[in-house]
């Protein structure tokens, strides 16, 4: 935890004062939990989801808005997707990283918040794709408590 509040110092003098720094934020989040919305037969049907046995790896340049998705575990071989945006917000204690991964057949947006005051770290991550085998339009929005990885 103490590499965590090292690197939220690092990232907020960062952000404050313009420093062109390299800074680079890993987090290991598993067992994502949620929700899935689905159009079926013009309705929307909602339903829980999870990405349960699923880990994803999100090693995140802070200072150019690149990075990269792990994927590994019971859904996928593993897999490397590419990020991209880095947008990040300052909101009363949090610290609001945003990026977004746009893979063959699914947009990802990844939000990971970090809590200045626990060192709290938690992701969610919304999905829009077509449903697989009916092509309906599905998105999906999960969270998951993480883990740093500095």
């Amino acid at each position: 935890m103490k590499n965590l509040f090292c690197l939220l110092i690092t990232l907020i003098s960062s952000v404050a004062i313009g420093e062109e720094k390299n800074t680079t934020l890993a987090i290991l989040c598993s067992d994502f939990k949620g929700f899935s919305n689905t159009l079926t037969d013009g309705k929307v049907k909602r339903e829980k989801d999870a990405y349960s046995n699923q880990e994803v790896l999100l090693v995140m340049d802070l200072t150019n808005g690149t990075g990269t998705s792990t994927w590994s575990g019971r859904n996928t071989d593993t897999k490397v997707n590419v990020l991209a945006g880095g947008i990040i917000l300052q909101v009363k204690d949090h610290l609001i990283v945003n990026y977004f991964e746009a893979a063959t057949e699914v947009f990802r947006v990844f939000s990971v918040f970090l809590d200045r005051k626990t060192n709290q770290l938690t992701t969610t991550m919304s999905e829009s794709q077509l449903r697989n085998y009916s092509n309906q339009p599905q998105s999906r929005g999960f969270m998951s408590v993480c883990t740093s990885l500095l």
